[in-house]
């Protein structure tokens, strides 16, 4: 039996960088010699096996080889293997690193006379190329057009070879992309949010004709271009959030959840979408055609519901937030009241740092204790609508003061 760390995690040893998911290849042994060898491996895979063992993957090749090779096991585990790393994504991800001190890793320097791998593999990690594996790998799986792409975002040196901007392209030409799972295409959405450059990732799906079904959405907006450097656009405050994180970073999670926020901050910025904005009683632009194009995107995608809260209420309020100093107390009580049933205020309030420059988190939070503090007399209490009233009209008192 021959463990091999594949994938990703060869790719960032070899680059110089921390390797943290670690997937691994097992090779000339099958799932049940494996277990007798880690009996505290998991098995997770129901179509295909998949053990986790340490918080990392452990798969089996894909593709056996016959055993026309098995006068020679050594040459029948090199073929399985790379067999296995043609099938793959692009040519930096299809490498490989026998590990014979397993679970050992080796160095950067060290590791580079170990991999083995697709012939293109090292060649194109050295130089910066994103170059598909075979011509049909994409059609195998269209999701690696997303892959691929969140790739460019996460590599903005690597250049993007021809040859994928023409998988990708013979994908959505096909319509291949409309029947991926909805939970994959979320997932790697909210990996590229959390990449150098997201930008780049919507420049190659656009440029490919590949944000319909998925993004359509924003096929309504004003800035459909990823590269139009407009401050409602959705790359642009994707940037802006980057450069914010850079020096202040957060749990990759709730980077995640900025992202989304920060990804819908185009939706509906049409001139259509104008005329359909009206002001609530509160004084508030009310942007319900945004917010239900937020929703509409975020369900489509399967996200976490506090995501597709988080979207809506950005794409709602996104014009009061970002000039939450200029707003009166009325329309202060009214939005903080929003972000707090959301249990968003912290988070809207860093994205408008990261947007404007302007820090009002702890403005914010320090109005919205004086609102929560305020609390009615028994005399007022229970009288229906009207307590509500009452208790409305003492939180603005409790902010006019400072106004």
């Amino acid at each position: 039996m021959k463990i091999c760390l594949v994938g990703g995690a060869v790719r960032d040893i070899l680059m110089g960088h921390n390797a943290y998911d670690l997937d691994y290849l097992v090779l000339g042994a099958g799932p049940e010699e494996f277990l007798r060898a880690y009996p505290d491996a998991v098995q997770v895979g129901k179509n295909f096996p998949v053990f986790i063992l340490n918080h990392s993957e452990y798969a089996f090749p894909r593709r056996p080889i016959s055993h026309c090779c098995s006068v020679n096991p050594s040459a029948q585990i090199q073929a399985e293997l790379m067999a296995d790393l043609e099938s793959r994504d692009l040519t930096i991800n299809a490498l490989a690193i026998p590990l014979p001190n397993y679970p050992r890793l080796p160095t950067s320097s060290t590791a580079f006379t170990m991999a083995t791998g697709h012939p293109r593999g090292i060649e194109d990690l050295r130089l910066g190329i994103l170059r598909p594996c075979s011509a049909h790998c994409f059609l195998e799986d269209p999701l690696r057009v997303f892959r691929a792409a969140r790739f460019a975002a996460q590599f903005p040196n690597f250049h993007v070879h021809e040859e994928l901007r023409a998988a990708i392209a013979e994908v959505c030409a096909k319509d291949l992309i409309k029947d991926i799972q909805p939970e994959r295409i979320g997932l790697e959405i909210r990996k590229v949010f959390r990449t150098d450059v997201p930008s780049r990732f919507f420049d190659l799906i656009i440029s490919a004709n590949c944000m319909s079904p998925w993004f359509q959405e924003f096929e309504e907006s004003a800035c459909a271009s990823a590269s139009t450097p407009s401050v409602y656009g959705a790359a642009y405050a994707l940037t802006a959030l980057r450069e914010y994180l850079r020096n202040a970073p957060l749990d990759p999670k709730e980077e995640e959840l900025l992202g989304w926020m920060a990804f819908v901050h185009a939706i509906g910025k049409t001139e259509k979408d104008s005329a359909q904005r009206t002001l609530c009683p509160d004084g508030i632009a009310d942007n319900t055609h945004a917010a239900k194009l937020a929703h509409s995107l975020g369900s489509r995608l399967r996200l976490p519901s506090r995501f597709i809260k988080a979207g809506e209420l950005w794409a709602n309020c996104r014009g009061a937030l970002l000039s939450y100093s200029s707003l009166s107390p009325e329309q202060k009580v009214h939005l903080l009241r929003k972000t707090h049933t959301s249990q968003l205020t912290r988070e809207v309030f860093t994205l408008v740092l990261a947007l404007s420059g302007n820090d009002l988190r702890t403005q914010a939070e320090l109005d919205l204790a004086r609102i929560q503090s305020v609390h009615l007399p028994p005399e007022e209490q229970n009288l229906g609508p009207e307590s509500g009233q009452r208790l409305l009209a003492r939180q603005i008192a409790s902010l006019q003061h400072d106004a």
